[in-house]
């Protein structure tokens, strides 16, 4: 069982039981205090949503982060070797006077003035 189908187990398993928690109380609460029923479900409900936003950013930032290690997984280093070969190509063109950000003929301007 890997870590997304555990972490949407818990989730589901929370939510059940504040579910069943809120039916409890609302058939207790319709026995013992009619009028104060009306508040129960509307603090059992906010509690509910709360508890799903929670388990769907959890379940957001899980999948993410996958998805990262992933990438990492499947590059393997081969980005840096991209990123040295494009300032190696970036210096060449500066060494021939061509500006690598336009193409272009450099302009007058030297580092060191």
């Amino acid at each position: 069982m890997n870590n997304t189908m555990r972490l949407n187990l818990w989730g589901f398993g929370i939510v059940a039981g504040l579910v069943l928690v809120g039916i409890v109380g609302l058939i207790l609460l319709t026995i013992m205090r009619p009028e104060a029923v009306t508040a129960f479900i509307t603090h059992t409900t906010t509690l509910i949503g709360l508890a799903l936003t929670a388990a769907g950013v959890f379940y957001v930032g899980n999948k993410t982060n996958e998805r990262l290690e992933s990438v990492e997984k499947n590059t393997n280093g081969r980005l840096h070797a991209k990123d040295e070969e494009l300032a190696r190509k970036d210096r060449m063109l500066l060494d021939n006077g061509i500006d690598p950000m336009t193409g272009g003929p450099l302009t007058g301007t030297s580092p060191t003035s």
